[in-house]
């Protein structure tokens, strides 16, 4: 064996050293036949014939060293590099060519690479836990719908689970962190002692909780995220230490600090800063409360396995636990499609989108190396004379094929890592694992098998057609009149029409977008965010007086130079939240009296409609006067006033909530405002109703709203001052400029018609290229022809005519059939559209026309150049 070894390494060494062993080799021949003439001579023989004899003994030197060549060394690798060296030097003869060819590919594969970076992360890529195929959201429902246990179910479940390693579920929270120069505002998570270890998280300082802190009564203790620990702690070993917060599920405690989380770590669908023992205990979380529960089935156990004993526990329960309904129906979803599941059709837009585009780049290559080998006809005719197979010529070409796949593959995958950072801005934030995006080897795999498949797929036709030439007609009549050039020139017109028309429905998809982004634009929010700071300061209501707050916080940031307006509200607009829904009474309701309607409650102070611009319609806004001595009154947006009371004045109508019982409570509304927009680029508006904070003044979060008369960065700092000054340990958190947060709620429309707007440009660009490259080819083909017909008089109009009728032709083709192309396929995209049908004419209309003006300007381009072209050299060109 080790025999064996050593000679594949030597013949492997040779390779390496190929001069030098061919030089030596020579070198001995010589020196050998030298000594056979010096004998011959001896022996009678005259100098020329003892040379002559010698010769024939020791036979050709070329042959000689080709024998010595197929025993030290690999001769398919050597001939390998062979037709290597020889590809390098074909595309480094024609640069037009091979500059061509690789930009098209770089285009195409880059962007494929790209995209796939994006939509490997979101839709493929394992979680990161450990064995996340066996990790599940267990939802548990009388209707089979998807919603959580209750916390008595989940201890019955977790007391007597077989089929899983462990069942873990958590509380969010807020927590203040008190005692530190600047208050700070962090998300919460009680989770259990389980979840690490179930997840395969560990702490990368300190350890995590222990089953005996998880537990009501245990000594308090906390783990901290990453990013937390190095921004407000300055990464100090603060393991052991004691800190003092606030939260709104323990209340004021001192916790001690056992670990630090990774800052890539993430509770899934909850990103928390502050982590401790869960503990579950009915006297803080409502027996009722639908938690969100994970398990991890055990090895070689089932789904369906996992739910029949869950659903066997749960019947167990059905009598004695009141918050387990009987007939129980439980189910499992992977955590994978739980995560990932929010993402929609975008990543399949996106895939479909950059399918295009990869198409259409190899399809323009193949077109461009089906002309390129119909103009090498006479080399490759007079290799095969010489004795080359056709088999042999086919694996050249492919060699070439693969030299610009490899260089348009690199240069692809270097323009995706440039461009990875600019496609993250444009992704919306609530994208699933956008931290995660990146280029790693699994998308640097995936560029190579794109490199190495799209050769195969188009160069083996064109080496094909190339290798089946005939040698005669080739020498005879020149590469123009080669048998196959009529099938080689109808393969390049059918590919430049694929072209056209793949470019041709993309573009068509990214123009209904267009549409759809400018009409959902244009459609009004509701608020002028113009100048406009948004701050969560929210707070626990036990630690101050109310509305002695409200009005020393908004009369301290009155006082800030600049500010304009000022306001609290219970929610920010176009913000996700969790939105109070309180169901009403209609008593007055124009057909159905006594009809019950549950809409959106928002608490604010007077000056909320000023501070946002939000016009008012009817009756009148809230005053300082609306306080707790005063009679309840409500203001209503138009599309709740219109559901409520409608073609009727809703001013003066009464709504009564919760009825018959001691919490009973009558308004009147005074007043109707404007709709404004509900969040993630939704068109519709709010069906909502205001009441005054000064009336009601608790409530479960505050946002501090300011509107400046200038710039609105320059005041932050002293808001935060004057917050400060209303109540020193007070946390501000979420400081955002409302242009800002409408600026976010067009992210996904925006990064849609980004996407493939881009993708449709490169296709358009790619098929222009096409289109040049056919009518190039056949101007260079033809040029002997037009030389003929310009001595015979023709005009340089008529030749730009017959020029230019072979190419536009293929480009209306093409238009059209994008046209009816797209008609079915844009249906995919409906979706997507807001205010644009998928048949748009305008929009179908609009892109036509450009395809037509750039199809026809990149035929024009090589015409023109015919037409200067002077007759007698074009007589004499071959």
């Amino acid at each position: 064996m080790m025999a064996s070894l050593y000679q594949t390494l030597a013949r492997v060494a040779a390779l390496f050293r190929r001069r030098r062993l061919d030089h030596d080799l020579q070198e001995d021949l010589s020196t050998h036949i030298e000594l056979l003439s010096e004998e011959n001579a001896r022996s009678g023989m005259g100098p020329e014939e003892a040379r002559r004899q010698a010769h024939l003994r020791v036979g050709s030197l070329a042959s000689a060293v080709e024998t010595h060549r197929d025993v030290r060394c690999f001769r398919w690798i050597e001939t390998v590099l062979q037709d290597l060296r020889y590809a390098l030097g074909v595309l480094a003869k024609h640069p037009t060519y091979s500059l061509t060819a690789i930009l098209a590919l770089m285009l195409g594969i880059g962007s494929t690479t790209l995209v796939f970076s994006v939509v490997d992360t979101i839709l493929f890529r394992p979680l990161p836990y450990a064995d996340p195929e066996r990790l599940y959201q267990i939802d548990a429902t009388p209707r089979g719908s998807r919603g959580g246990p209750s916390v008595p179910e989940y201890h019955a479940w977790n007391e007597e689970l077989s089929a899983f390693e462990a069942i873990i579920t958590g509380v969010r929270t807020e927590v203040r962190l008190l005692g530190e120069a600047t208050p700070e505002l962090l998300d919460g998570s009680a989770v259990p002692s389980a979840m690490f270890e179930m997840l395969g998280i560990e702490p990368v300082l300190g350890r995590p909780f222990t089953p005996e802190e998880d537990r009501p009564g245990a000594p308090p203790v906390a783990l901290l995220d990453y990013d937390v620990w190095q921004r407000v702690f300055g990464g100090r070993d603060i393991i052991g230490e004691s800190i003092l917060v606030d939260d709104r599920l323990y209340g004021e405690r001192a916790y001690t600090v056992i670990g630090i989380i990774p800052s890539d770590f993430e509770f899934p669908r909850t990103r928390a800063d502050f982590f401790v023992p869960l503990g579950l205990d009915p006297e803080r979380v409502s027996s009722s409360y639908p938690l969100r529960v994970y398990g991890k089935l055990r090895p070689a156990v089932t789904p369906e396995q996992g739910v029949a004993e869950l659903e066997t526990i749960s019947a167990r329960f059905a009598g004695s636990i009141p918050e387990v309904p009987e007939g129980r129906t439980v189910s499992l979803t992977p955590l994978h499609e739980v995560v990932t599941g929010n993402t929609g059709q975008l990543p399949l837009m996106l895939l479909g989108a950059v399918g295009f585009v990869l198409m259409i780049a190899l399809a323009n290559v193949t077109n461009l190396m089906l002309g390129h080998s119909t103009r090498r006809g006479k080399e490759i005719a007079a290799r095969l004379s010489l004795g080359a197979g056709r088999l042999r010529i086919v694996r050249q070409l492919l060699t070439e094929s693969l030299v610009l796949s490899i260089l348009g593959g690199a240069l692809g995958l270097t323009a995706a890592w440039i461009l990875i950072d600019a496609i993250l801005t444009y992704l919306p934030a609530d994208v699933p694992r956008i931290a995660e995006v990146g280029i790693d080897w699994r998308v640097a795999g995936f560029a190579t098998v794109v490199s190495v498949v799209s050769t195969a797929l188009f160069s083996l036709y064109p080496a094909w057609l190339a290798s089946r030439k005939s040698l005669v007609e080739s020498f005879k009549q020149g590469f123009e009149r080669t048998p196959g050039r009529l099938v080689g020139q109808r393969a390049r017109w059918a590919l430049t029409v694929a072209e056209l028309t793949l470019a041709m429905i993309l573009c068509i998809g990214a123009g209904l977008l267009i549409r759809s982004f400018i009409a959902l634009q244009a459609v009004e929010i509701g608020v002028d965010p113009e100048n406009v700071i948004s701050l969560d300061v929210t707070f626990r209501s036990n630690d101050v007086d109310t509305l002695p707050f409200y009005r020393a916080l908004e009369e301290a940031v009155r006082q800030v130079p600049g500010v304009l307006n000022v306001a609290l509200s219970t929610e920010t607009p176009m913000v996700p939240a969790n939105n109070f829904m309180q169901r009403f009474v209609v008593d007055d309701h124009p057909t159905r009296p006594g009809m019950e309607a549950e809409v959106e409650r928002w608490g604010v102070t007077p000056e909320y409609f000023r501070t946002l611009g939000i016009d008012l319609l009817a009756g009148r806004a809230f005053t300082e006067r609306d306080d707790e001595s005063a009679p309840r009154v409500l203001v209503a947006s138009a599309t709740a006033a219109d559901s409520l009371w409608p073609g009727e004045d809703p001013v003066g109508r009464t709504l009564r909530s919760n009825p018959d019982s001691q919490y009973e409570r009558v308004y009147t509304v005074v007043g109707v405002v404007e709709d404004v927009r509900k969040g993630r680029g939704r068109p519709g508006g709010y069906a909502a109703v205001y009441w005054s904070l000064l009336s009601e003044p608790l409530a479960p979060s505050r946002y501090l709203l300011v509107r400046t008369a200038g710039d609105p960065g320059p005041i932050i700092p002293a808001l935060r001052e004057a917050v400060w000054s209303a109540y020193p340990q007070q946390t501000i958190a979420n400081v955002q400029l409302m242009e800002d947060i409408v600026y976010r709620e067009y992210a996904a429309q925006r990064f849609q018609v980004f996407l493939l707007v881009s993708f449709g440009a490169v296709a358009l660009l790619i098929s222009a290229i096409g289109i040049f490259g056919v009518v190039s080819y056949s101007v260079a083909r033809r040029t002997h022809e037009m030389g003929i017909r310009m001595a015979l008089g023709s005009g340089r109009l008529g030749v730009l005519r017959r020029i230019m009728s072979e190419g536009v032709p293929l480009v209306l083709l093409g238009v059209l059939l994008g046209i009816f192309g797209a008609w079915p396929l844009t249906r995919f995209i409906e979706s997507f559209l807001f205010g644009t049908e998928p048949t748009d004419v305008a929009t179908y209309v609009a892109i036509a026309g450009v395809f037509v003006a750039v199809g026809t300007f990149a035929c024009w381009v090589p015409a023109r150049r015919a037409t200067r072209v002077d007759p007698p050299i074009a007589l004499r060109f071959e």
